[in-house]
């Protein structure tokens, strides 16, 4: 199953977003407020299957189960509330996707790599353009570009294959012969990768210091985050100008944007208001984030950070989801402040095990199985 958070905004009428058929709501209790999440389910996909991974867009989701079947729904040829299923040319397993706002990218088990045109409903097979890229020294008559990762941002596309090697589609892109890639992530306009040695590294646009390197100037070529040398990285994660790493001693490091409390860092309070903070706006470094120190718990082990456009959640090893950010659209928690500084524990049911977290730009999902 899949709990969503914020999708009211474009798959469900504003002034009622429960009224949908497909969804019915949750509704749990977050410092003593009420929140709900919407609970997406079986007319999604087909009676027994399993949603194992969410991919938002800015108008849209993309839902895959395990059965390697992709599902588009939200707001398609003009009209909310659509649900379309994708069946790509090779009727191929699909194992790994990235949505952009007019295309998608999915990847089959079969080894095709598969561009979605969403609005003349068209696709187009990229593996023989990725393949003219590769050098010449690595290829073999039966050996071709495998895509095994894939990720949108509004200027970018990036592809990482079987090899480690990295493209910005259509083109690949040198980074020495020792650098083998194994993650990317893209926000508004930058980029993360993470290699197999567990170094990061970013390139783009650097205004908001999303680039970790000190300062806020761009980058054109994927340079590594000196200030993370030394840390073993496990997961990288972008949001719209803010960035995120765990590490293997699942600390949780973040750089970037932080007007909206997007960062984790709660700031100082200036008066009475709540709502009136000093804080950071922009961390131009990786900075381990603060935890609250008020509370049960002494470990803040993080398993899976995901981040929006201004908005950061995060699932720890306990089982617990906490999130900070902007929240005007009620994409960390419905009832709760419009801005939250400081990671805010959300509260999720006790018979639920999350499996995975996901943001888009203003929404957050969760997928979970129910425990006895």
């Amino acid at each position: 199953m899949i709990y969503l958070s914020g999708l009211f905004l474009f798959t469900f009428p504003e002034n009622s977003p429960t009224a949908h058929p497909a969804s019915n709501a949750l509704t749990v209790t977050v410092r003593n407020k009420i929140c709900s999440f919407l609970k997406i389910g079986e007319e999604f996909i087909k009676e027994g299957r399993k949603i194992v991974s969410v991919i938002f867009s800015w108008s849209y989701f993309l839902l895959i189960n395990d059965a390697g079947e992709a599902y588009l729904v939200g707001y398609l040829d003009g009209k909310s509330n659509q649900i379309l299923k994708l069946v790509p040319p090779d009727k191929g397993f699909i194992v790994e996707a990235a949505c952009g706002i007019k295309n998608c990218h999915l990847v089959t088990k079969e080894g095709n790599y598969w561009l979605f045109y969403k609005s003349t409903r068209t696709w187009k097979n990229l593996n023989q353009v990725l393949n003219a890229e590769r050098p010449e020294s690595s290829i073999d008559e039966d050996d071709r570009i495998v895509i095994t990762k894939v990720a949108c941002g509004n200027n970018v596309n990036l592809a990482v294959d079987n090899l480690g090697s990295l493209f910005s589609v259509p083109s690949r892109l040198d980074l020495g012969a020792r650098l083998q890639v194994c993650a990317v992530a893209c926000g508004k306009e930058h980029s993360l990768i993470l290699t197999t040695e567990h170094t990061v590294y970013t390139w783009g646009i650097g205004s908001r210091g999303q680039l970790g390197h000190g300062s806020v100037d761009d980058e054109q070529h994927p340079r590594q985050v000196a200030a993370l040398c030394g840390l073993q990285v496990t997961a990288v994660a972008a949001g719209g100008w803010h960035s995120c790493c765990v590490t293997d001693q699942r600390d949780l490091y973040a750089w970037g944007w932080n007007a909206s409390g997007q960062l984790g860092f709660a700031g100082e309070k200036q008066g009475v208001d709540v709502g009136e903070r000093r804080v950071i706006s922009v961390l131009a470094e990786p900075t381990a984030v603060d935890w609250p120190s008020n509370t049960h718990s002494t470990l803040y082990n993080v398993s899976q950070v995901a981040c929006g456009s201004r908005h950061t959640v995060v699932l720890l090893d306990d089982n617990s989801v906490w999130g900070c950010g902007w929240n005007r659209y009620h994409q960390v928690c419905a009832k709760l402040p419009e801005t939250i500084f400081g990671m805010s524990r959300l509260a999720v049911a006790p018979n639920l095990k999350i499996k995975q977290v996901v943001c888009g730009e203003w929404n957050t999902a969760f997928i979970a199985e129910e425990c006895n």
